[in-house]
Order: structure tokens, then sequence, then C-alpha cells
């Protein structure tokens, strides 16, 4: 099972979505990606904390359209919303045609895409367990959390949280 070799993590926000409903502020979309990181660390044993130097992150977050030179080109709205490389890759795509939301009304819901693709890049792959956030089709969740079933394959390749 793939996971990154230590627990210790950064992670560097490159970019902004340029056409989303109310997700213009990039005040808003920061404390949005930084709570679906918050989601896993709040779990298992893996610190996730942002920093200001592309140079020096683990794991790097962007927004970008069709053809973006990863190899995985997106569609345009609709279908692939976002997409994430398994340890110790660390990029960490998001469609940028696509009208990202908050509250999951007018278009999908960041926090819910991006604790999902932050999964992959922890090492998760997807669940077949409907209701779990590693469930591999997307549908808002309204009162969003992480099933028994994240929680448990998280602890399983980072350990219990403040585990000694």
């Amino acid at each position: 099972t793939a996971r990154w070799s230590r627990n210790n993590l950064s992670y560097f926000i490159q970019n902004y979505p340029s056409n989303s409903n109310d997700m213009q502020d990039s005040k808003l979309v920061s404390e949005t990606i930084e709570t679906a990181f918050r989601d896993w660390s709040s779990v298992a044993n893996v610190i996730l904390r942002r920093t200001y130097s592309n140079k020096s992150a683990d794991i790097r977050v962007k927004f970008a359209r069709s053809d973006h030179s990863d190899g995985y080109p997106f569609d345009g709205k609709g279908v692939v919303l976002a997409h994430a490389f398994f340890p110790e890759d660390g990029r960490l795509h998001f469609d940028d045609d696509e009208k990202w939301s908050y509250d999951g009304v007018g278009g999908p819901n960041l926090r819910q895409v991006a604790t999902h693709e932050i999964g992959h890049i922890l090492g998760l792959a997807h669940s077949n367990v409907k209701g779990s956030i590693m469930f591999p089709y997307y549908s808002y969740l309204p009162k969003f959390k992480l099933s028994a079933d994240d929680i448990k394959r998280a602890i399983y390749l980072y350990g219990l949280l403040n585990a000694l």
C-alpha cells in the first residue's frame, strides 16, 4: 500500500479558481482547502500544514484547465472534477472549468472534492462503501464528514492520532 515515508507534510496553494460562484474569494478557497486537509489530520497520525513556499511544499494544489501538462487533461465542465497522484508525487489538480461552490449549490462542493483527492494524495484508493468520501462518484453530502471506512483506512496507513 502506498503512503508517504513520513507523517509531517506541507502543502502549497499555487493559484485560485477563476470562475467559481461564491468561491471567488481566495480566503474562502484557502479556508476550504485547509479544512479538507484538517479532515484527514484530525483522524490519523499525519500532520498536514500549509506553507507559502512552492519550492519546499510536498503537495501542490492547482486549478487548471484542459491539458495542463500532467498527462491527464481535464474535460471541461462536469465528469472529471479533479485528480491527484499517489505518494509521493504530491500533485493535486482541480478542473478550473468547474463552478466550485462552498455549499454544493450551482457546482461541486470544493471541500468534499478536495477531501477525496487529499485521500488519494495520502495513499487511499477508491472505496466501494457508499457514503465514504473515497467512493469514486461525486454526490453532494450536505452534512459531510469522513466515514468509518475512510478513518479506518487512514489509520491503517498513518497510525492512530497522537500515537507515540
